[in-house]
């Protein structure tokens, strides 16, 4: 997966007729796979949302919250669980 695949807006090019709302769809598709990922990694390294809690300092029901998408992760947050899950979320 690449975020920022697509140019959102832009003076020229097919892609610069894309609207907000279009837009708005390929940003909440791609939240979508990153919190499927976070969490496939999260699982696959046996850690309970406490662990992943104590070692990002993000409390755990934030964890939770954000993998049952009942809030919405900003890019620090993304980041943070990346970087200590081992994901890259710039590739496929």
């Amino acid at each position: 997966m690449r975020l920022y695949s697509h140019r959102l807006w832009g003076s020229s090019g097919e892609n610069s007729r894309m609207t907000p709302k279009a837009a708005a769809k390929i940003a909440e598709k791609q939240e979508k796979e990153i919190i499927k990922r976070l969490r496939e990694a999260r699982l696959a390294k046996g850690l309970t949302y406490e662990a992943l809690a104590e070692i990002t300092g993000i409390h755990r029901t934030t964890i939770s919250m954000i993998e049952r998408s009942k809030i919405h992760p900003t890019m620090l947050v993304c980041l943070k669980l990346a970087v200590v899950l081992g994901l890259d979320l710039t590739n496929d």
